[in-house]
């Protein structure tokens, strides 16, 4: 839906003049990258605001799955064999045809390249005992993501969308191979490397920022305006239609109204706010092809680029930086610790609880882990359950408790 509106909005003020970019295909490219919500900071402040889960949920689910859309979306319209060339270029019909067809196998393929290395990987996790060398298992895990990563995008697939499946089977099924530490420590050590990889993607903005020209500030202050209207446009009436699932589903089956988890007004407005922009939409821009200043003149790819840029540092000062300002203003729930399987257990019907029960008790665990014993002891583990800055605040607490007695 932000695609659309994007790329609409884009084309319609492009054609009475505002802005330099009349073309569809550039229009559409671009709408695609744009569309796409990185909500780090937003998500940073969550974590250690400890808000709401349902409102949490939410916001890291949008972001991970409209990154997929979009990036499907921009390699087929950034693909010249897909799309065609300014002077051939195929009929509409087989052109929509190619971007369905193109849409689907990117889609699919990643997601088939993901969980092929997330196997892979665990089949070797459990043939090779690493719990007792974590140094080298955080090793393995850190080289899988970028081997799984490089793969995807040599095969002609999007390598983040093969990252998120591959990472949503480890996180399940490699933590039984490892300890305690080894588990607490992989994931201080993933979380430190992803936030350096932020930052220095935060810090490249801010230096190419210096180079935009008028026309790259003038294009960018449209480009805001439609993302916000187009994310309100998708936000708003969805949100009203998933209430209205919930109420259905929590009537049918009898449900106490607080198990319904509606979505608030003010749950939607920091949805709404929650739609930043940053590595998603920088890389993507960057990799657009010279199509598009032939399509739209000379200099079209800088005034993109330089739009994106200024942007990405626009809307992470202000709606990254007023977040916690306006969770304690709407009144959102923070500084509670909750269990985390509350959502899980409260919304997706009893049945097919089961049948995941049953999948994973059956054929996932005997195939991944090898030790349903094992499992089920790592899975009970409290520590696990914790981030390892609060095991860290939990000891020098305790050994300052211990000094003073």
């Amino acid at each position: 839906m932000s695609f659309l509106v994007v790329g609409c909005s884009i084309l319609w003020t492009g054609s009475l003049g505002f802005h330099s970019i009349t073309m569809p295909r550039t229009a559409f490219a671009y709408a695609s990258l744009i569309a796409a919500t990185d909500p780090v900071a937003t998500l940073a402040s969550y974590t250690k605001l400890k808000v709401d889960p349902l409102l949490n949920v939410l916001v890291m689910g949008d972001s991970i799955f409209n990154d997929a859309v979009a990036i499907t979306l921009f390699k087929v319209l950034n693909n010249d064999e897909i799309m065609g060339t300014p002077e051939s270029r195929p009929a509409l019909g087989a052109l929509a045809k190619s971007i369905c067809g193109g849409i689907g196998s990117i889609f699919a393929g990643s997601i088939a390249v993901g969980l092929c290395i997330a196997c892979i990987f665990l089949k070797v996790l459990s043939a090779v005992n690493l719990s007792e060398n974590p140094r080298v298992l955080i090793l393995a895990i850190f080289c899988v993501a970028y081997v799984n990563f490089a793969i995807a995008e040599v095969l002609g697939m999007s390598g983040i969308i093969a990252t998120i499946f591959c990472s949503l089977l480890l996180g399940i099924y490699a933590r039984p191979h490892l300890s305690t530490e080894g588990s607490l420590l992989s994931d201080f050590f993933i979380k430190q490397m992803a936030c350096l990889m932020d930052n220095l993607v935060f810090l490249l903005t801010g230096f190419v920022v210096v180079m935009l020209d008028s026309d790259g500030f003038k294009f960018g202050g449209w480009v805001m305006l439609f993302c916000l209207l187009s994310r309100a446009a998708s936000v708003f009436p969805v949100s009203v239609f998933i209430n209205g699932i919930k109420r259905g589903s929590g009537m049918a089956q009898g449900k106490a109204k607080e198990d319904w988890h509606l979505l608030s007004v003010s749950h939607m407005f920091m949805i709404w706010h929650a739609g930043l922009r940053g590595a998603i939409a920088l890389t993507l821009c960057m990799q657009l092809g010279p199509w598009v200043d032939v399509l739209d003149g000379p200099g079209t790819r800088h005034i993109l680029c330089t739009a994106t840029f200024f942007m990405i540092c626009v809307f992470l000062l202000v709606f990254g930086g007023s977040t916690e300002i306006l969770l304690k203003y709407l009144g959102i729930p923070m500084g509670e610790k909750t269990d985390p399987e509350l959502l899980y257990r409260s919304e997706v019907h009893d049945a097919i609880q089961k049948g995941f029960a049953s999948l994973d008790e059956n054929i996932f665990v005997p195939l991944f882990v090898g030790d349903a014993d094992l499992a089920a002891k790592m899975a009970t583990d409290a520590e696990l359950t914790n981030d390892v800055e609060d095991v860290l605040k939990r000891a020098c607490g305790n050994a300052k408790a211990a000094e003073s007695h």
